[in-house]
């Protein structure tokens, strides 16, 4: 087999592994990581799109239904019906890719991806490892990601600008990933002197952005009253 026609079947049987992969990139905080590492997670994803695929042969292929009456009787035998997938023969020999399984095995990566998406978007493989003392670490990459994500916190918060003597109090409405730029995003805001607490104006929304060692910010207990007067 010539080197060029494996590489294309290569890509094309690992394709479902893409379209997971990007999935999951485009819905999540993808951190930076080594072109091999992302190679190494496509990898991975077409190795569990075409894992679930035999499962789903495997519990259709061994559905036989038997309709019998009076008149008539028929045997539905669904391991005719299904072609068996074949994608280590195709990547190793001569045989032609059966473009039905890779459509279907695509499908199961779209699915496949959403739920990744979904485990690490809510963290729940690190809450689980909390839960039974395995490990401290939390999802996010940054202290600022964790507290800001937090669904345990009122989203009103006051923001001090130390430098500047101000201080914003709004409802936050998004936030930078990462602490680098510490940018966030507030709506409803009363804008106020820091110091003394006198009212200056306020405005529907409001974008900050400063060095961290420049600010801080307040969070209110959840459902506490007069957080938004």
């Amino acid at each position: 087999m010539q080197i060029d026609v494996f590489l294309i079947k290569l890509l094309f049987l690992f394709f479902p592994g893409i379209v997971s992969y990007f999935i999951i990139e485009l819905l999540t905080e993808c951190k930076s990581r080594t072109p091999l590492y992302h190679v190494l997670y496509i990898f991975a994803l077409g190795v569990i799109s075409y894992s679930l695929t035999y499962i789903v042969y495997f519990l259709i292929s061994s559905i036989n239904i038997n309709v019998s009456t009076k008149n008539f009787s028929l045997l539905l035998n669904f391991s005719e019906a299904v072609k068996e997938p074949n994608f280590i023969n195709c990547l190793f020999s001569d045989s032609e890719i059966v473009l039905g399984n890779v459509i279907f095995t695509t499908l199961i990566a779209i699915f496949l991806g959403i739920i990744i998406t979904y485990i690490i978007q809510h963290g729940l493989i690190h809450k689980l490892a909390q839960k039974y003392n395995i490990s401290k670490k939390f999802s996010d990459s940054t202290v600022w990601g964790y507290i800001l994500n937090s669904q345990d916190l009122n989203q009103w918060i006051v923001v001090r600008d130390i430098k500047n003597d101000l201080m914003f109090f709004g409802w936050l409405v998004a936030f930078s990933a990462e602490n680098k730029n510490n940018e966030l995003f507030l709506q409803d805001v009363r804008i106020f002197k820091n110091t003394s607490g006198k009212f200056l104006y306020e405005t529907y929304g409001l974008y900050i952005t400063r060095p961290e060692n420049e600010i801080t910010i307040e969070f209110y207990k959840p459902n506490e009253e007069g957080n938004n007067e």
